[in-house]
């Protein structure tokens, strides 16, 4: 004689159940629009993203297409106009801005960089439109203005090539200008900061000159 209950038998099962806790049957009746409504957004979403790398590769190629055949000042600008905020577009001012300045016409040249810094402030040509800006001060005789520009270069990119530049340019302007112990501060400062730097070495020998000169 079996000792099983004589409620159960062992052809008896219970129906598998699903995570709900229900048949798969009547899981997928209750769930199906759900399902299929989610799955529908992830399609949405996969199309979208694709359209969107599609669009930025065939603008980028574009660009780069368009500045690679620039060639003049108005090249750069189209570049530039066309492709806003974008390393190309960086590229075009700054070569624009260095036109401008062959032509002598300092005045542009400074407003194409100070549109280059103010477009795309962490480009990284964003310290050599600095840099022009001070140049640019410097040619049009305006010192105290080249001076001031070339700090700001040295204070916003310090961990950039041209801080160490910045400041040997800046003490050399201030020989220029006569002001001898605020430029040997500031070749000790660019040596103490940037040792490593060719700047460095350069303000190294002017401070060796000026001690043999003191002796």
């Amino acid at each position: 004689m079996s000792n099983l209950p004589a409620s159960e038998s062992p052809q008896e099962s219970s129906p598998e159940l699903t995570l709900a806790g229900l048949p798969a049957d009547l899981f997928w009746e209750k769930y199906h629009q759900k399902i299929l409504g989610g799955l529908a957004v992830v399609v949405v979403i996969a199309i979208a993203a694709s359209a969107w790398l599609l669009y930025a590769y065939n603008e980028r190629v574009s660009s780069e297409s368009l500045f690679a055949n620039a060639k003049t000042s108005e090249d750069y600008r189209m570049v530039a106009d066309q492709y806003p905020r974008t390393p190309v577009a960086a590229n075009a001012l700054l070569l624009l801005a260095a036109n401008q300045r062959t032509s002598s016409d300092l005045t542009a040249s400074s407003a194409t960089y100070e549109e280059l810094l103010a477009s795309s402030p962490n480009e990284a040509l964003a310290p050599s439109a600095s840099l022009g800006l001070a140049t640019n001060a410097e040619l049009a005789k305006q010192a105290p203005r080249a001076i001031e520009l070339l700090q700001q270069t040295t204070a916003a990119y310090q961990n950039s090539y041209a801080a160490p530049y910045a400041l040997y340019e800046c003490g050399e302007i201030q020989l220029r200008e006569g002001k001898r112990t605020e430029a040997i501060k500031t070749f000790r400062d660019l040596a103490g900061s940037y040792p490593e730097s060719a700047s460095a070495s350069l303000a190294q020998m002017q401070i060796q000159q000026f001690s043999t000169l003191a002796d």
